[in-house]
Order: C-alpha cells, then sequence, then structure tokens
C-alpha cells in the first residue's frame, strides 16, 4: 500500500508586484473616505483625468519679421479632473439609489473633497477639489440594474497635489513646557536674542512657502533662510499665536488665541493654529518690520532656517510640499 503524506510546509503566496496606485475619495466634512480602485467598493472609477501634470498658460513675445517667440514665463491654471465611475451597490432599486446618493452628496460644489493617490512605497499625495458638473446620461431609468455608468467633472483650485506637510519645532531652552511626546524634534532657543538652525527640505516639484507659528510670551522674534527673515518687533502674549503665512496667494501675520493643542502632533499642531488665525486673527501684517522679506524654499533645496527670540515661546515652522503629479 502506498502512503502519500500531506505536507506540513506553509504555503508562500507570493506578493502581487502590481498592486497598483490606490485612489481615494474623502468627503469634504471628512466622514466617509471611498475606495475609487477596490475591486469591491460600491464606486469604481472606469478611468481618470487629472492625475499627472497640470494645465498651464505660456507667455512669449513675437516681433515682426524675426522667427518665433521668446519666452517670458508661464501660468500655472486651475486643474481640471474628469470622473468616468460605475456605481455596482445594492440588493434592489432603493439600496442602489441609497448608495448611488450618498457617493453624489460627498461631491460638493462649494466645499472640497481631498482626492489621495497612494502608492506602495512612496505614500500618499493629496489633491483638493470641488465638483464643477455632473456629467451623466441616463440611457435607462435609475435603478433598474444593480450597476450604472455616471460621470461628474471636478475642479482643483490649487492644481499641484500635496505630499505629506513636514515640521519644524523651536522651543525655550528650559524645555520644561515643550516636553511634549508629540513633537520628536524639538530645537531650543535662549530666552536672550539668541539663534538657533536646522534644515528643512522641499521635496516638492515647485517652490513651497513654509507656514510660522510664533506663541507667545515673547518680546519679539523672528525667522527666515537664505537672509530672509520674519521681523516680529512687537511682544506676543503668552496664549497667543502669530502666524505668518509666506505664500504669495495670501501673505499675511495674524494674530490669534492659542486653541487647544492637547492630543495633537507637531504637524496637526501647526494646522490647528493656522485654522484658527484663518478663522478669526486679527492682522498685524503691516506691524512686522521694514526688514521683513517673505521667501519660499526652492524647489528640491535643503534649507538652514535661522530663528532668534527674545522671550521664552515656541517657533513652529511647516512646509506643504507641492507636486506637479500624483506619484514621482
Amino acid at each position: 500500500m502506498n502512503l502519500v503524506l500531506a505536507s506540513t510546509q506553509p504555503v508562500v503566496v507570493p506578493e502581487n508586484p502590481w498592486p497598483g496606485i490606490e485612489l481615494t475619495w474623502t468627503s469634504p466634512d471628512g466622514s466617509r473616505t471611498w475606495s475609487l480602485t477596490n475591486e469591491l467598493s460600491p464606486v469604481r472609477l472606469a478611468g481618470t483625468r487629472g492625475l499627472g501634470k497640470p494645465p498651464s498658460t505660456r507667455y512669449a513675445d513675437e516681433a515682426p519679421g524675426l522667427p518665433g517667440s521668446r519666452y517670458r514665463g508661464h501660468r500655472v491654471n486651475e486643474r481640471e479632473v474628469f470622473w468616468p465611475f460605475l456605481v455596482l451597490a445594492g440588493a434592489d432599486t432603493q439600496e442602489h439609489l441609497d448608495v448611488e446618493a450618498e457617493f453624489w452628496q460627498s461631491l460638493s460644489y462649494e466645499e472640497q473633497g481631498t482626492w489621495r493617490a497612494i502608492t506602495p512605497d512612496r505614500g500618499a499625495r493629496s489633491l483638493r477639489c470641488r465638483l464643477e458638473r455632473d456629467d451623466t446620461v441616463w440611457d435607462l431609468a435609475p435603478g433598474l440594474m444593480e450597476w450604472t455608468q455616471q460621470a461628474a467633472y471636478l475642479v482643483a483650485d490649487q492644481p499641484f497635489w500635496t505630499s505629506d506637510p513636514i515640521v519644524r519645532v523651536f522651543g525655550a531652552a528650559d524645555g520644561a513646557r515643550f516636553a511634549d511626546p508629540a513633537t520628536p524634534e524639538l530645537w531650543r532657543i535662549s530666552s536672550a536674542s539668541t539663534l538657533s538652525t536646522a534644515t528643512i527640505p522641499n521635496p516638492g516639484d515647485v517652490a513651497g512657502a513654509p507656514v510660522w507659528a510664533y506663541d507667545g510670551p515673547f518680546d519679539s522674534a523672528y525667522g527666515g533662510f537664505e537672509g530672509k527673515h520674519i521681523v516680529i518687533p512687537f511682544a506676543v502674549a503668552e496664549g497667543k499665536s502669530l502666524v505668518v503665512d509666506s505664500s504669495r496667494e495670501d501673505r499675511r501675520a495674524l494674530l490669534v488665541d492659542t486653541p487647544d493643542l492637547t492630543g495633537l502632533d507637531a504637524v496637526q499642531q501647526v494646522q490647528a493654529i493656522h485654522a484658527a488665525a484663518l478663522a478669526g486673527g486679527v492682522d498685524r501684517t503691516k506691524d512686522l518690520g521694514g526688514e521683513t522679506a517673505f521667501a519660499e524654499i526652492p524647489k528640491g533645496a535643503n534649507v538652514t532656517l535661522d530663528v532668534g527670540m527674545v522671550g521664552t515661546g515656541t517657533v513652529r515652522v511647516l512646509l506643504t510640499p507641492r507636486h506637479e503629479r500624483a506619484w514621482g
């Protein structure tokens, strides 16, 4: 009699080397995230436009009698996003219509949701979009089948994809107030007007504008790089924060009550202070020092930040890298 012995060796299933990029959509209020590429998702993209480089307008000079043109520059335009998609859900008409309606409710003409592209090894990039128009054509009455093909045009007012923010935090020399495990990297500045430095990279495809948050108490402060600094010649009390946005779209200095930062990591802390300033900050831009120079970090650069303060406050610097494509 022949005996067949079963192998006790576990079966090793090789990892799929072609998982592709995962695309998701998060509603403006953050209440739900939809996978747009998973084969089990009730809503799946049947193609898309908007993952590549954004559109731009080229500016050039031409002269009679001279061949060609002379390039003068370009402007990156808002980004159009096109989603043809399938709704595949529901055991009956009403359940199908409910799923379809919930997804459309996540697309707002006014509020921006977040489209994310997640690569297997290099993290995620995000694009903030709002609905431009519903482009669905109905060939049959809705709800006659368990699947329907629909289409939506969205628009990204700011056309660049963004990757994870990078933060640097400068705290008081004694460190007692800032012994926060959520802030793993903390450079010290003394209560005298002493310089402290640290580097911050910009891995993006375009220049990046840092957001500076100066928390009181201090009598004066400055921060910048490569000889260009934000100069604050006035005092900021404890419990207050001065937020300075370096972007060309919104170069302002806003004074605000420092919000509760309990439980937030270093990135979330700056984002919370910035959001509070945008919602109800007092504009102090005109009070900045006359030598103030707003500066952006060039693409691919790793600059040395220079920070000084007379006081015992905190300086937080946040850079959100911007990219032309959803991966790269």
